[in-house]
């Protein structure tokens, strides 16, 4: 089985294996379901031998305890990851991608195998920066930026970026003069990385005069740095957010440990900024400042329903709706 998942992965770089809609995978979904193997192979070498539990032309009793069999052999899969410290929603990502290659291989040799059965994950608490933050940060009112080392200025651009239009990193990252239109405005056009939608945004000035200026004199839209990879940017996000006050505050939220158990934890804003906080901050934003949910999904490359969640967090937490009724009748 485990030589089955790799050749699954092989398939996909090939084009062989398309999604759903008959196209090509991304290749961070490649990677992510590279990984969902490889984590396998780590716990079994070479797996189930998947032909032994083809149930065609087995009795009731015969099929009952072969389908027992394949879901103990995932339980301790799942056994294993938890032991490996795997968070919660790993283990659900990694065993679901394992089931469909499972499923994949089950349809081309025509065996009818037990379905994988997907563990249950857990929703991550949505954390994000503080929206006057976000503000003052875009606008540099800290007036940091012209203090910056080139480092911390591709910082900034990267995570104005991100805090501006909500992309993933890793699209952020690949923006190029292309990517842009420049008319009276500046606009952002730039094919999502994982959905493959087009996305065009108007930029703020504060934003694309650091990309005209690097265009001038760099022909690039961030400012040089060497190797500016994720490693480079996820190792030295704490120290560029620490320069900001409004950073070194608190934030208590509730997060789930490998086992699923969720713990009261306080942290510096600092101390937990990533990546995606800017993309869920950006999200949260956009939702609390009015923009529609649809115009959001849009913006941020969502397919899924999952962006509601942010909706219903921005209702609670800025209890915006409150707020306009309070504003437009109670206090009239």
């Amino acid at each position: 089985m485990t030589e089955l998942l790799l050749r699954y992965i092989d398939l996909m770089r090939t084009g062989e294996v398309k999604t759903k809609a008959g196209e090509r995978f991304k290749k961070a979904t490649i990677k992510t379901y590279n990984t969902s193997a490889k984590t396998y192979a780590r716990f079994s070498k070479k797996g189930l031998q998947l032909d032994e539990y083809d149930m065609i032309a087995k009795t009731l009793e015969e099929k009952q305890d072969m389908a027992k069999r394949f879901h103990r052999h995932f339980d301790k899969f799942v056994d294993w990851m938890i032991e490996h410290k795997f968070s919660p929603n790993s283990r659900k990502d990694i065993v679901n991608q394992v089931g469909i290659m499972i499923k994949y291989w089950a349809e081309q040799n025509f065996w009818m195998i037990p379905k994988v059965r997907k563990p249950k994950g857990v929703d991550t608490p949505i954390i994000t920066l503080p929206i006057s933050f976000v503000k003052e940060f875009i606008n540099d009112t800290h007036q940091l930026y012209e203090t910056f080392s080139p480092e911390h200025r591709y910082l900034w651009e990267l995570s104005a970026t991100m805090l501006v239009t909500s992309l993933r990193i890793g699209d952020a990252m690949r923006l190029r003069k292309d990517d842009l239109v420049i008319d009276d405005a500046v606009y952002l056009v730039k094919e999502n990385q994982k959905t493959g939608a087009m996305t065009t945004l108007p930029l703020p000035k504060s934003l694309y005069s650091k990309y005209l200026y690097n265009l001038r004199h760099h022909d690039q839209i961030f400012t040089p740095v060497p190797s500016p990879n994720e490693t480079f940017i996820i190792r030295n996000f704490k120290q560029f957010f620490s320069q900001y006050p409004r950073m070194k505050e608190e934030v208590t939220y509730k997060k789930a440990d490998h086992e699923g158990n969720k713990l009261m934890q306080t942290s510096r804003f600092y101390d937990i900024v990533h990546p995606h906080m800017l993309r869920k901050t950006a999200i949260t934003s956009m939702l609390a400042n009015g923009v529609s949910l649809d115009h959001v999904k849009f913006a941020s490359g969502h397919k899924s329903d999952a962006i509601k969640r942010y909706q219903g967090w921005v209702d609670s937490t800025h209890k915006s709706e409150i707020n306009n009724y309070y504003e437009t009748f109670l206090n009239n």
